[in-house]
């Protein structure tokens, strides 16, 4: 699945995925010990990895989608299944010192 994840990163063309599979990307990254690399996928600039102020993810630069929501609900997912299991995830790149997680009242993630 690492590799897999490596190829899709490398030979995808990131500018034209859709909102939701950032955060579907980062939650298979955290679950294969690679958190840097899940909040890394969180946080990466695309057209439609955004998010306005109000929470809107627009899927630009398109203008006949004016809601998108999938993206919404994976990037909720995404950061509750990171945050429930922060502290005992492996991780492979280093240590992430600089990053601390607590979450609280969240139910499991199978």
């Amino acid at each position: 699945m690492s590799d897999t994840l490596d190829m899709v990163l490398k030979t995808w063309d990131l500018e034209s995925l859709w909102g939701w599979d950032f955060p579907a990307m980062a939650m298979t990254a955290f679950r294969l010990g690679r958190k840097k690399d899940a909040i890394d996928l969180l946080l990466m600039e695309t057209p439609k990895n955004t998010y306005r102020a109000n929470g809107h993810n627009p899927q630009l630069p398109r203008t006949d989608l004016p809601v998108y929501l999938p993206g919404n609900g994976a990037l909720l997912l995404a950061i509750s299944l990171i945050a429930q299991d922060w502290d005992n995830a492996r991780d492979n790149a280093r240590d992430d010192e600089d990053w601390k997680m607590q979450a609280e009242g969240l139910l499991p993630i199978p």
